[in-house]
């Protein structure tokens, strides 16, 4: 808990933040941060120089939050109508459940992309 709230410090978006601090203020934070995600992303361009690796990394992304957005409203819906308390029964399948498709989604994308 004390980390995820240092992270949360260090990209701005501590307590509190959307009522007190400026969009211009927010912004100033966060660049820095977007400096460095985008330096990293051209280092690794540079060392690795294979734009299908990237292309099957972002894909898997979408695919994994995309599965996450549904798998997690749709799955507390199906156990209220199965008569299943939804607050108990939810986190843990819907956390195993996405991380099983996930991986799995990775896994096909990256063996069609990289002929692996």
């Amino acid at each position: 808990m004390e980390a995820t709230e240092d992270m949360l410090k260090m990209a701005g978006a501590g307590e509190g933040y959307v009522e007190t601090q400026s969009v211009l203020r927010s912004t100033r934070i966060r660049l820095p941060w977007l400096f460095a995600s985008c330096l990293g992303g051209m280092v690794a361009q540079l060392k690795y120089s294979t734009i299908e690796l990237a292309i099957s990394v972002g894909l898997g992304l979408i695919c994994s939050m995309s599965v996450a957005a549904l798998f997690g409203s749709m799955m507390p819906m199906v156990f209220a109508k199965i008569n299943i308390d939804p607050a108990v029964a939810t986190g843990p399948f819907v956390t195993t459940s996405i991380d099983i498709i996930s991986v799995l989604f990775y896994f096909f994308i990256a063996t069609t992309l990289l002929g692996l």
